[in-house]
């Protein structure tokens, strides 16, 4: 037979929130041009390096299963990221736990779960609005090179490689990624004669690792590419968000008690991707975000150059539609875990069965309004 166990309120929270920090500090260390990579062990297999979020995010499997379901939570937000845009994945778990974090304490301290997740998502609207204002349109094939470029992790050959391939494709195309041991470098071809909008982007590297990391930056680039051509550019670096920080405060001034808690909880998580990847470049990401705060529009921390610039002019540019998508994941995953108030953990009874459930005091999840 199956037991089960429940665990309710501060105990479960403070699980799922462990747990997700596990996942998001291996995550965040690699975002930007100067990330760092992890090391990553397979049973039976060669270990491989990556600096790819959501690989990483794949890799995390908590020994505790309370803490494993709020790393699975988070990969969630990434995982569907990936799966919409290509690309934004680790912005989407920092997003996802700055946010998270941030609502726990406030729960700890009182608030109401459900008035910060009704916050949280009235802020996000308005921010999702403010990325919409801030998008413009692609100038040239050079601007979107510079997308894929930043994607690619400044993979310059390779972020035009990917740009072209977008091209050739087309917004509404698809451009697949494949692996070639014995190429080195990288070429596009069209795949199928009678579907002129597939193209597929041949990749090469010497090791296994460097293959890895270089079909995941492919696959990014591809992704950051194609949804700059469908839906245009914003700065990059973090800037975006912080641009949206002021609609998510005026937000806030209108919501009522606990929501403005939440919609205020979502300003202060705006900031977490550029705090962050100025941290990796090794500068104070405090200093960096009021900075950032106190400029307007693509002023921004050039993070491979270690300054303040115009971001857009030095092609420092995101896919706007990429940051959207993150954001939407991210707040709806964090606001459904801010909901769990109880945990159900079916565990290994007398017939050696291992399933386990959850249930949470949470509805269903549902995307915020495009």
């Amino acid at each position: 037979m199956t037991h089960s166990r429940v665990i309710d309120r501060s105990d479960a929270r403070d699980k799922l929130l462990q747990g997700a920090a596990t996942l998001a500090d291996a995550v965040r260390t690699t975002l930007g041009p100067r990330a760092r990579c992890v090391l990553i062990e397979r049973s039976g297999r060669r270990s491989f390096v990556s600096d790819d979020g959501l690989t990483i995010a794949r890799a995390i499997a908590p020994a505790d299963r309370l803490e494993a379901l709020g790393a699975r939570a988070l990969r969630e937000a990434a995982e569907q990221t990936g799966h919409a845009v290509g690309d934004g994945t680790a912005t989407a778990i920092v997003l996802a736990y700055a946010t998270l974090a941030g609502g726990a304490r406030l729960i700890a301290a009182g608030a109401s779960p459900m008035d910060l997740k009704r916050g949280l998502e009235r802020a996000a609207r308005e921010a999702d609005r403010a990325l919409g204002a801030l998008t413009r349109q692609l100038s040239g094939e050079d601007e979107l090179r510079a997308v894929a470029t930043t994607a690619a992790r400044n993979d310059a050959e390779l972020g035009a490689m990917a740009a072209d391939a977008a091209i050739c494709a087309g917004p509404d195309g698809t451009v697949e990624v494949h692996e070639d041991a014995a190429p080195d470098g990288a070429c596009v071809s069209p795949k199928d004669p009678h579907s002129a909008n597939v193209v597929v982007l041949h990749i090469g590297d010497a090791s296994t690792s460097a293959m890895c990391c270089h079909r995941e930056a492919a696959r990014h680039a591809v992704g950051s590419a194609l949804a700059a051509l469908k839906a245009g550019v914003v700065p990059g670096a973090g800037v975006a968000l912080v641009r949206a920080i002021p609609a998510a405060e005026a937000e806030a001034d209108r919501c009522p008690g606990d929501e403005r808690a939440g919609a205020l909880l979502l300003a202060q998580a705006l900031a977490a991707p550029a705090h962050q990847l100025a941290r990796n470049a090794g500068v104070d990401g405090g200093i960096v975000v009021r900075r950032l705060r106190a400029g307007t529009g693509s002023f921004g921390f050039d993070a491979a150059a270690g300054r303040f610039t115009d971001l857009m002019e030095r092609g420092v540019i995101d896919a706007s539609l990429v940051l959207r998508v993150a954001l939407r994941n991210a707040v709806a995953v964090a606001a459904d875990l801010l909901l769990a108030d109880t945990l159900v953990i079916a565990h290994e009874g007398r017939t050696g069965s291992r399933r386990a459930a959850t249930a949470a005091a949470a509805p269903r999840r549902h995307r915020l309004n495009e």
